[in-house]
Formats: C-alpha cells, sequence, structure tokens
C-alpha cells in the first residue's frame, strides 16, 4: 500500500541444501573446502543471516534456532555450516551456540560446523 509504505525489516536467514555429492555449496565454491559427508547425506550451509530488531536483541539466535530446527526435521541433515569472518564468528560463541571450526580458508574468514541436533 502506497499510503503505509514498505513492510518493516526485522531480520531473515537462509539454508542453501546440497542434495549429494556432486551438488556444491556456495561456501565450497568459494572456497574449495569440501564438506563431510556421511553415506545418503545431504550437505546444509546457512547464508544470509541478517537481524536489525533493536527491540528484540535475541532475533539472531532465534533465527539460528529455527533454521536449525527446521533444518532438523529431515533425519538425513545432522550438520550445517556456516561461511563467515572471524569477527562473525565470535558473535555465535556470544550468543552460546555450539560449533566446531572446520577450516580457516584465509586470514579473515572460518567455516563452522553446528550439529544439527
Amino acid at each position: 500500500n502506497p499510503t503505509t509504505g514498505p513492510p518493516e525489516f526485522k531480520g531473515g536467514i537462509g539454508v542453501v541444501t546440497a542434495e549429494n555429492g556432486e551438488e556444491l555449496l556456495p561456501l565450497e565454491k568459494a572456497t574449495g573446502f569440501r564438506v563431510p559427508r556421511g553415506e545418503g547425506n545431504k550437505a546444509v550451509e546457512v547464508v544470509r543471516l541478517v537481524a536489525s530488531d533493536e527491540k528484540n536483541p535475541n532475533l539472531m539466535k532465534e533465527l539460528i534456532e529455527e533454521a536449525m530446527s527446521t533444518i532438523g526435521k529431515d533425519p538425513s541433515i545432522t550438520k550445517a555450516y556456516v561461511y563467515t569472518s572471524r569477527i562473525h564468528e565470535r558473535l555465535y560463541r556470544r550468543l552460546g551456540i555450539p560449533y566446531t571450526i572446520v577450516n580457516r580458508p584465509n586470514k579473515r574468514d572460518v567455516i563452522l560446523e553446528f550439529n544439527v541436533n
């Protein structure tokens, strides 16, 4: 509606799934690092995490938890990955979200691995 203006954007998150070992995640294309895949398991990357709601400082954590909950409904997905900067990696740590650093493709970035459950 032109009289009310555009909707207010609060945040969002995306998930990219590679159905098999032939399909590459965006982080695999960008870095050359191959995400380990178990037999019959899909690979998943969490992308484009944005949170800009000043009234809800927990929005980022809520978005990540929602993504993991959705991913966790598929039993062939056991791990999820994030390609991010080392600065943003600290944010995941402060949010209390458990992860493991599985690769450091360069001095600035890291690849994080999350257990979906």
